[in-house]
C-alpha cells in the first residue's frame, strides 16, 4: 500500500483518474476539498475553543490540509512514506514534514492536539494499531479527525444495482465505488463501533461528496458522476464522511 501511494504513476498504473491526484495542491482555491478542511478545523476549534492548536496528519500526502490550517493558525505536522510527496510538499506548499509511515515514525516525546486520518483508514488492515498510535501521541482532551469514503451512500446504491442489473455488463460505476486500494469499508455506524474500542466517542461530523475535480475524469463520466453524487446529496446519502472523536 505504501508503494501504491509512493508516487503518481504508481497510483495511475492501477486507476488512470488518478493522474491528478498529488498535483491538486492549492490552498487558495475554491473547490470542495479545501472547503472541506477549512469546515473540519473550523468545528475542531468550535470544539475545543482556547486550547492549543497543534495538529499531526497521518499520510499527509502533498501536505495541502496541513497547508489550509497553517494559514488558521495551527502549528502542523505530518508524515507520509513517500519521498515524493514530502518533497512535494516542501516545494509547492513551503511545508517540512517526516518522510516515514506513521507504524514507522518516531514521535520522540512530542504529543498533539489533534490527530488527522484524511483517507487513510480505509487501506489498512490493521487500522486498531494506528488508533492506538494516535492516541499515545494525542494530549489529554486532544481529538482525532477522520475523512473518508461513506460505504452507505448512494453511489454505492446506485453501482451495486446498475451491475446486478445488467448481469456484470455494465461496471464503470462500481469500479469507480470500490476500489482495489480500499481494503476497509465504513459507515458513521462502523467508524463509530470501530472507535468506541479505543474509549473514543464521536463528537460530531459532516457528510460531503467527492470532489472530482480532483481527479481525472473525461467530460461524460464528470456528468454522470455529478448527477449520482447530487442525488447522494438530496437523499442524505452522500459519499464521504468527516468525523472528529475524543476520549
Amino acid at each position: 500500500m505504501q508503494n501504491l501511494y509512493s508516487s503518481t504513476d504508481n497510483l495511475t498504473a492501477l486507476n488512470p483518474f488518478h493522474s491528478t491526484y498529488y498535483g491538486y495542491c492549492d490552498p487558495e482555491a475554491s473547490n470542495q476539498t479545501v472547503h472541506d478542511f477549512k469546515k473540519a478545523l473550523s468545528l475542531l476549534e468550535n470544539l475545543a475553543p482556547g486550547s492549543g492548536k497543534n495538529i499531526f496528519d497521518v499520510g499527509c500526502g502533498n501536505g495541502l490540509f496541513l497547508a489550509t490550517a497553517k494559514k488558521r493558525g495551527w502549528d502542523i505536522n505530518g508524515c507520509d512514506s513517500s519521498k515524493a510527496n514530502v518533497a512535494l510538499a516542501a516545494q509547492k506548499l513551503g511545508i517540512n514534514v517526516d518522510c516515514a509511515g506513521f507504524a514507522q515514525w518516531e514521535p520522540c516525546g512530542r504529543k498533539y492536539d489533534v490527530v488527522s486520518f484524511w483517507d487513510v483508514l480505509e487501506h489498512l488492515s490493521e487500522p486498531h494499531l494506528f488508533i492506538k498510535k494516535a492516541l499515545e501521541i494525542l494530549k489529554p482532551g486532544g481529538q482525532i479527525l477522520v475523512g473518508g469514503p461513506n460505504d452507505r451512500s448512494f453511489l454505492r446504491i446506485f453501482a451495486e444495482r446498475l451491475f446486478f442489473m445488467t448481469a456484470g455488463r455494465i461496471r464503470g460505476p462500481i469500479r469507480k465505488a470500490y476500489l482495489l486500494e480500499h481494503i476497509a469499508y465504513y459507515t458513521i455506524d462502523t467508524i463509530k463501533a470501530l472507535f468506541s474500542q479505543h474509549g473514543m466517542n464521536i463528537r460530531c461530523y459532516f457528510m460531503s461528496s467527492t470532489d472530482l475535480e480532483k481527479y481525472s475524469f473525461t467530460l461524460s463520466e464528470k456528468i454522470s458522476a455529478s448527477l449520482v453524487l447530487g442525488l447522494g446529496k438530496v437523499l442524505n446519502l452522500q459519499n464521504r464522511f468527516i468525523a472528529i472523536f475524543k476520549a
